[in-house]
C-alpha cells in the first residue's frame, strides 16, 4: 500500500545503505547491590571492583533504615572500557549540574 502511494505520487523510495550491526552493541544493564551499615568491607571491594570495571551511566543510592540500616543502590552501565569510552569533563558537569537541579525540585 505504501509503495502504491509513493508511485501515484512520483516519489521513489529510498534504499537505506546503513546496516545494523547488533553483534557489536553494548547494551544498558543494571546491577543492585544492598551495603549493610556494619561488616561492609567484603562488598564494599566488589562495589569497587564491578565500579573500575565498567562504563558507568547512573548511579543510584538510598539509606534504608531497615534492619539495621544498609545502602541500596542502582548501577546503570554498559559493558566495555571505562576509560577509553568515558565522557569528557565538560559533560560531566552538566550532568551533575542537572542531577542536583532535579533532585532539589528545579
Amino acid at each position: 500500500m505504501l509503495k502504491r502511494a509513493l508511485r501515484k505520487s512520483g516519489l521513489k523510495p529510498q534504499k537505506s545503505k546503513a546496516r545494523l550491526n547488533i553483534a557489536n552493541q553494548n547494551y544498558m544493564q543494571i546491577k543492585l547491590y544492598t551495603i549493610p551499615v556494619f561488616d561492609s568491607e567484603a562488598i564494599e571491594e566488589e562495589l569497587n571492583r564491578f565500579l573500575r570495571g565498567h562504563r558507568i551511566l547512573q548511579l543510584e543510592r538510598h539509606f534504608c533504615a531497615d534492619n539495621g540500616g544498609y545502602w541500596a543502590i542502582m548501577i546503570e552501565y554498559v559493558d566495555g572500557d571505562p576509560v577509553a569510552e568515558a565522557p569528557d569533563e565538560r559533560a560531566m558537569l552538566f550532568l551533575r549540574h542537572r542531577r542536583i537541579a532535579v533532585s532539589c525540585g528545579g
